[in-house]
């Protein structure tokens, strides 16, 4: 397939998103804006039209109607925040701008890691939006994954990674444009564009925009929805910018609860996930993680949203959400800082420099290429088969449908009174394989639970009808 087409799906998908973004926020036109929060938006109509059936014609379809609504809403004035020139001397804009350039260039040259799109692949393999327990993630507000639907449904799991990594550099250009049109200073939005954290993981550039898209709009009722189906800790900074604005959001926000009752499962759980400080000052993530910008410039934010912001981020902090979720939250704090001391410029300008130079140094690495483990499955399984997969999550790759997830949720779900019971739970779920994979070295081995171990090799020892075996995997058909 050639290259150009993922990039040619990815465009007209963006052009479905401005669509729908500039229906939602009903106010004058601005790309950046409408973008930003057409782009869950649009996921969230896939994921809806989804919910009966996903294939190429309805996914399409989907994104169809939303690009007729670009073209019906073309004759809208521009307005928005008025670009103006940003501040600080000509040589700060100029290296400011440079390093900008840089990172935005790497982040569009650099290997898409897919992974996270697991959840609407396996949609498009099912042919409709099914529940997935056993994966944290699907409990997630999915709007951007599901926005990747249409090239994923068109292009298989290869072409719509590539098509969906285009549509986040996108949202990294507008991010970004909304980044510098508000602070004024192409220092501070190196400061925060060349974050290895943020550059280094196109996914959560999304967040990043919405959050600055709140600030930017004048009716932020429609970024208020985008965010909400983006990301669950996405609530207490919208209702921070709401109460410092004293105004009352239109009923569009209540579109963005749309994902919320599918993640009530989460917060019961009470799971404790990587915190901010693991990613920052942990030796095994520094390196693609510095973010000394990041942790100095909130310090020196001045304004509600911003010290409200950061005060917020650090109570997360202890909660112990993903540090990947926090850091663009704390760069809308950094936003506001103030580079007019000579030492903190200073301090900021070594960050823009390290940092940059660990995003091109890391651009190079080559893609994780598909678990042989995975190729062999999709070579062996059939077509009409559901294999539950043991010893990794990562099934992105995988071309028949599948069922995975993190070893604790997996434990809970093996650990079963009796082999009979764990029998019927695999036929009622519609399990006709069992996959159990051997972690290779250098990659994180998940363990099940001693009880889930034993209840699992009684099963598949009472009623397993084949087993087959392939180096690091090990696959049985169930009868």
């Amino acid at each position: 397939m050639p290259s150009l087409v993922p990039l040619l799906v990815a465009l007209v998908v963006a052009v479905a998103c401005v669509g729908i973004g500039r229906l939602a926020r009903g106010g004058a036109r601005n790309l950046p804006l409408d973008f930003l929060v057409g782009y869950p938006m649009l996921g969230a109509v896939c994921f809806v039209v989804g919910l009966v059936k996903v294939n190429v014609w309805t996914m399409l379809g989907s994104a169809a109607v939303s690009a007729a609504a670009a073209a019906a809403s073309r004759r809208r004035r521009a307005g928005g925040t008025p670009a103006r020139q940003p501040a600080g001397t000509p040589a700060l804009r100029s290296f400011g701008l440079l390093f900008v350039i840089v990172v935005l260039l790497c982040a569009l040259v650099a290997a898409p890691s897919p992974e996270h799109l697991a959840v609407a692949h396996t949609w498009v393999l099912e042919g409709r939006a099914v529940q997935l327990p056993l994966l944290a993630q699907s409990h997630r507000p999915l709007g951007i994954e599901s926005a990747s639907l249409p090239a994923l449904a068109l292009l298989g799991p290869s072409g719509g990674g590539v098509a969906s990594h285009s549509l986040h550099w996108l949202a990294a250009i507008a991010a970004t444009w909304l980044i510098a049109r508000r602070t004024q200073s192409w220092l501070l939005t190196a400061a925060i564009v060349t974050t290895p954290a943020l550059a280094l993981h196109l996914p959560d550039w999304p967040l990043l925009g919405l959050f600055v898209a709140m600030l930017d709009d004048e009716e932020p009722s429609a970024a208020t929805a985008a965010g909400l189906l983006t990301s669950l800790t996405f609530v207490p900074f919208a209702a921070l910018v709401w109460i410092v604005r004293r105004k009352r959001p239109r009923w569009i926000v209540l579109a963005g609860l749309l994902f919320y009752l599918r993640a009530i499962p989460r917060f019961a759980t009470g799971e404790r996930e990587l915190a901010l400080a693991d990613f920052i000052f942990d030796p095994r993530w520094m390196q693609e993680s510095l973010g000394a910008a990041l942790v100095t410039l909130p310090a020196f934010a001045s304004g509600a949203v911003a010290i409200g912001s950061a005060s917020i981020a650090i109570a997360l902090f202890f909660l112990g959400p993903s540090a990947r979720v926090l850091v663009p939250y704390l760069a809308v704090a950094s936003m506001s800082a103030s580079v007019k001391n000579r030492w903190l410029a200073a301090v900021v300008v070594i960050s823009v420099v390290l940092q940059t130079a660990i995003v091109v140094s890391l651009t190079g690495r080559a893609p994780r290429a598909a678990h042989s483990a995975v190729a062999w499955l999709n070579q062996t399984l059939p077509r009409d088969s559901r294999t539950l997969v043991i010893g990794t999550s990562e099934t992105y790759w995988l071309t028949r449908p599948a069922r995975a997830g993190e070893a604790p949720r997996l434990s809970r779900y093996l650990d079963v009174p009796a082999p009979e019971a764990l029998k019927a739970r695999l036929q009622d779920d519609g399990i006709t394989h069992v996959a159990v994979v051997t972690a290779r070295r250098n990659e994180e081995r998940q363990v099940l639970s001693p009880a889930a171990q034993r209840m699992l090799a009684v099963t598949l020892d009472r009623y397993a009808a084949n087993v087959t075996s392939r180096g690091d995997v090990t696959l049985f058909e169930l009868r």
